[in-house]
């Protein structure tokens, strides 16, 4: 596999699995590939055989060319990028996911409310936050930040985590996750 496929290959395979919702154990019984040996291919500590590479892509029912081949550019028009909106009003876009582990996400928070208390993401997560407009508070590991117009926050997610609008007018603030490589 030429050296520059490397990293994209393990981030690939990963993320195909987790949309599968199948665990390493169950993939390297499919493919035949240790689970050790897998576990370097995702973190990029190890370059794959072809045979390896094809009895991994043939197991995630994926084509090896896919896995290999960083994702073309991609648009979506505004309107119609997925959006969800939780119990207190606060909406949540997924405007762009431009690489495995990674999301752009825009929220939209009504005033004076509060998120769910997230779950710890992935070891090595982290979330950086940029305000667009309005006030924002986040609290990570007992640990409040303030932030408002412009400012910008870049904190670990990997540990339960929440935010909340304390102000009286809409907050909209742009958010990229990133796990870990």
């Amino acid at each position: 596999m030429d050296s520059s496929d490397i990293g994209y290959f393990g981030h690939a395979v990963r993320a195909r699995r987790a949309e599968l919702g199948i665990t390493m154990d169950q993939l390297a019984e499919a493919s035949g590939v240790s689970r050790g040996t897998l576990s370097r291919i995702e973190n990029n500590a190890l370059s794959t055989s072809l045979a390896n590479a094809i009895a991994i892509a043939g197991a995630l029912s994926s084509d090896l060319s896919a896995l290999l081949s960083p994702p073309r550019a991609t648009f979506v028009p505004a309107g119609d990028a997925p959006t969800y909106t939780d119990d207190a009003g606060i909406s949540r876009t997924s405007l762009a996911r431009p690489d495995p582990g990674i999301e752009l996400i825009k929220f939209v928070i009504p005033p004076k409310a509060t998120s769910a208390q997230f779950a710890a993401h992935a070891e090595s997560t982290s979330e950086t936050l940029h305000v667009i407009s309005g006030k924002v508070t986040y609290e990570v590991d007992g640990q409040e930040y303030s932030l408002e117009t412009g400012d910008t926050l870049t904190a670990r997610a990997d540990r339960p985590h929440r935010f909340s609008n304390p102000g009286g007018t809409t907050c909209v603030l742009h958010m990229i996750s990133a796990s870990a490589r």
